[in-house]
């Protein structure tokens, strides 16, 4: 390991190594010089824990604008979520669905039926502030996923889609 580098943890689970090594305080750097060369107008990072995003909050000069992170009903990650909109930090959710479409899927959230309610889905995670990457190659899907905006969830409703949360993640790392 190189001097100064620590090991990449997975945001959920603190300790578990993933991918090898980096030096997440000296990646951050390098993407700051991007944006000082104007190559770059914001910048944030992706997979990355609160512990992580606090070493760079520490010796940051240009806060990190976003955190892309693996975000849905069966993973809610609101602790995370709390803390980076706390400070002010956008949060982006791949897998708002879940990635039925991946080949090693688990067969538990193919039964539960988390997309059932597609649109709810989506729309209790812009509810929450959170922005929204489905991936969909059919063009119907596309516009439901798009017309979220004209209604809103009831406080009811919300609840019954937190209590969905098994804190249960689906893409594991290293893919």
């Amino acid at each position: 390991m190189q001097k100064g580098a620590k090991k990449c943890n997975d945001h959920t689970k603190l300790g578990e190594y993933i991918n090898g090594i980096c030096d997440h305080v000296q990646l951050w750097k390098e993407m700051e010089d991007v944006v000082g060369k104007g190559l770059a107008v914001s910048i944030g990072v992706s997979n990355y824990n609160q512990e992580q995003i606090q070493n760079i909050r520490q010796i940051c000069k240009i806060p990190p604008a976003v955190l892309q992170t693996e975000c849905h009903a069966y993973l809610q990650v609101k602790d995370l979520v709390q803390f980076c909109q706390d400070e002010g930090i956008f949060i982006t959710a791949f897998a708002p669905f879940g990635s039925p479409g991946l080949s090693n899927y688990k067969p538990c959230y193919k039964e539960c039926g988390i997309l059932k309610d597609d649109v709810i889905l989506l729309r209790h995670l812009t509810q929450r502030g959170i922005g929204v990457i489905p991936k969909s190659s059919n063009a119907v899907r596309l516009a439901e996923n798009i017309n979220i905006f004209d209604f809103s969830l009831t406080d009811d409703d919300m609840e019954m889609i937190t209590k969905l949360d098994k804190m249960g993640r689906i893409f594991s790392f290293p893919l």
